[in-house]
């Protein structure tokens, strides 16, 4: 059986994304593509980009399904692409590339996503997460996401805002803790 605490309020929450919108805009505004990762990115960047007066034209946006979860609340030290990848020349080359994600916990995604991004010579590339898992990262020696919605320095898993246990509580708008 598992047990919520509330970590952050959806009040809260809004306003961090608010911020998020506000930090990417201070980027480069023109020739833009956005990779969301899926699952749980999709909040965060549905959440972002309702913010953002997006410019006529130059702007793109596709999908990196990519997993460290499997079904366990440990990232797993390979990735695994769950969905075909929706990456090509045209959409990256000499474009200011943005990863969104909802949580950089140890890395691994966000480094494997580079990776696959970077074999299309993107003018840029730049990330953004709604949470930092920040010992985790710094643990796996990644460097810090572009833009962060929020760091978080404890241990428990966290879900809500599209971060989910076994598929289950991405739809909640708050962040909770879960206590095993």
């Amino acid at each position: 059986m598992e047990n919520l605490k509330l970590y952050m309020s959806r009040r809260h929450i809004d306003s961090v994304f608010l911020q998020m919108a506000i930090d990417i805009k201070k980027f480069e505004t023109k020739d833009l593509c956005f990779f969301t990762i899926l699952k749980g990115g999709i909040y965060t960047a549905f959440n972002v980009f309702k913010h953002i007066p997006w410019p006529s034209e130059g702007v793109s946006f596709g999908y990196l399904g990519l997993s460290s979860y499997q079904k366990d609340i440990t990232a797993s030290k390979d990735i695994q692409i769950t969905y075909d990848l929706d990456l090509n020349e045209e959409m990256i080359k000499d474009k200011h590339v943005w990863l969104i994600d909802d949580i950089c916990d140890s890395g691994r995604t966000l480094t494997q996503a580079k990776a696959l991004i970077g074999c299309y010579k993107p003018k840029s590339y730049n990330t953004a997460v709604l949470v930092d898992k920040i010992k985790n990262r710094e643990y796996h020696h990644v460097p810090k996401p572009d833009v962060v919605g929020l760091t978080y320095e404890g241990k428990e898993f966290l879900i809500g805002c599209g971060m989910g246990y076994g598929e289950k509580y991405r739809y909640l708008r708050e962040l909770h803790e879960l206590i095993l």
